[in-house]
């Protein structure tokens, strides 16, 4: 196994752990459904990561908002004070575990998703079957300002091999500034080394720190996985991260990549 290091400069922007779980649609209201659970997994929820050190909450819906139209998004935030990392968040048949630059590496970061998802399991009520999981997500945001070279779109695709957008001639014969030329590329395949689980990888502009940067969005899921055990959600939470490490590895550049600093191995001094 390779050991673990994280660059001195890294383009991460953000990574999310994401799992969905079943809820009952009502037919009434397109797009809306049930969580009978939730207040009470909400709570529970809630009760768990503050003992955890997460006592900083924030709501991120208006409380008179009926929660049957919020499915599916997150309501409530979990944070260990103001502005900091790693975050938890909780919604109608969502929850999530979100971490950001500085990264301590995945073996950190797995062992919190742990948590969050053994706080949820004892969250659920204990005359219910626990929850079905219908998706579990893993997703990497990579950000590259001009720190890292990005100017142009068409130029800065150059360092990416995830797509090239219009043909370059095509661009020359007919537009006025190559500054101007917004590119968005995306693709959805299979997963080769991890069967049931597909990968997105899009490439399109975007921010960081409100200023103008190139985004490499990397999405690893698999859909109506069922019953489970939090290990085994964190075990293939294990296998998406290594697709989309190797992966990642694969479209960038060895230019692009000496950008990133040097690499720091985890657990040396």
């Amino acid at each position: 196994m390779v050991a673990e290091f994280v660059y001195a400069n890294p383009p991460l922007a953000e990574v999310i752990a994401e799992v969905l779980w079943e809820t009952i649609p009502l037919s009434v209201v397109p797009g809306a459904a049930l969580d009978p659970y939730f207040p009470q997994v909400s709570s529970a929820f809630e009760a768990n990561l503050r003992a955890e050190g997460f006592g900083f909450t924030e709501f991120l819906a208006p409380p008179t908002m009926p929660l049957e139209l919020l499915a599916g998004q997150v309501v409530k935030r979990f944070r260990t004070g103001r502005d900091s990392y790693p975050i938890f968040q909780i919604g109608p048949g969502v929850a999530t575990c979100n971490g950001a630059s500085p990264y301590a590496g995945w073996d950190a970061f797995s062992k919190t998703i742990l948590l969050g998802m053994n706080s949820l399991v004892a969250a659920w009520p204990s005359a219910a079957a626990g929850p079905a999981l219908k998706t579990i997500r893993l997703r990497y945001i990579d950000a590259f300002d001009h720190s890292f070279g990005y100017l142009q779109d068409v130029e800065f695709l150059s360092h990416l091999r995830v797509g090239s957008g219009v043909n370059a001639e095509v661009l020359e014969a007919f537009c006025q500034r190559a500054d101007d030329v917004a590119v968005a590329v995306s693709t959805r395949f299979p997963l080769k080394h991890l069967p049931g689980a597909t990968i997105t990888l899009s490439a399109n502009r975007g921010q960081k720190d409100e200023k103008s940067a190139f985004l490499l969005d990397c999405i690893v899921e698999r859909a109506e996985v069922g019953a489970f055990a939090a290990v085994d959600v964190i075990n293939w939470f294990d296998s998406a991260h290594q697709q989309i490490s190797d992966i990642f590895h694969a479209v960038v550049t060895p230019e692009l990549e000496s950008r990133f600093g040097a690499k720091k191995y985890l657990g040396t001094k």
